[in-house]
């Protein structure tokens, strides 16, 4: 028990002296808000080497910056910069092969995917998305293809005004559905269960308030409107057909 307290001493006493800011005082909120940053290990297929966040704050402006290190993992060397500089990088993962590593990077967007090879050089985006990247970041086993997580919209830019002010069914809306594209569509009812919302109420003045200057519009123009908005951005085919005798209901 005492050599393992005596090495605890030591290391303790390594820490602080390698910290001259820290020598012969307390550790104040400035050392906690300026202390380097360490995270996101990543070992390398062959064991060799371990890739990680390395995290650095501006005391005087609060500015962060991250950048990918990497160091021998069986600690025979000093660690070192890979990829990095003024813009932020982290999420570094590497291919299977250990020949590359993707990473998340500031520099040419708000946080795209980027790819390296394993020396951090030939640094080359492979993504531009509107609402960039965000972890996790994960190779296919032949490291031909990488997932990843974006924030995708799926809204109109002008919201569809289905009904406002008059009470209108789910069935109701299933068979001018079925008129607007021209075929029966297929309906199974299940039971009730516990916790299932038997009916609902939507305040219209709230919803009015929340769109001011929307103005009402038929329901079946509403759904039309909502099918030929999924028929342009999805990536099967809906077509639309509309009936003679379709029916319109206006909210």
């Amino acid at each position: 028990m005492k050599s393992i307290f005596r090495g605890a001493s030591c290391a303790a006493a390594t820490l602080l002296l390698a910290s001259p800011a820290m020598a012969g005082r307390p550790m104040t909120i400035k050392d906690l808000i300026g202390a380097v940053r360490v995270a996101d290990p990543q070992l390398s297929p062959d064991g060799k080497l371990v890739a990680f966040v390395r995290t650095t704050t501006d005391v005087a402006t609060g500015a962060r910056n991250a950048d990918i290190w990497v160091v021998p993992a069986d600690g025979s060397g000093v660690p070192r910069l890979l990829v990095g500089g003024e813009k932020s990088e982290n999420t570094p993962r590497w291919s299977p092969d250990g020949k590359h590593f993707a990473f998340i990077s500031t520099r040419a967007s708000g946080g795209d995917l980027f790819i390296a090879d394993a020396d951090g050089n030939n640094v080359r985006q492979i993504t531009r998305l509107p609402s960039g990247v965000q972890p996790p970041v994960v190779f296919s086993p032949d490291g031909s293809r990488i997932a990843f997580v974006s924030d995708v919209k799926v809204t109109a830019d002008t919201p569809v005004n289905l009904a406002f002010g008059e009470s209108v069914s789910i069935r109701q809306v299933i068979e001018l559905l079925g008129e607007l594209l021209g075929r029966d569509l297929e309906v199974r009812y299940e039971p009730a269960r516990p916790g299932d919302v038997r009916h609902s109420h939507g305040a219209n003045d709230r919803l009015l308030g929340l769109f001011p200057g929307l103005a009402p519009i038929p329901l079946a123009d509403g759904l039309r409107r909502t099918i030929e908005w999924f028929a342009g951005t999805r990536p099967y085919p809906v077509s639309i057909g509309r009936p003679a005798n379709a029916r319109s209901a206006t909210g």
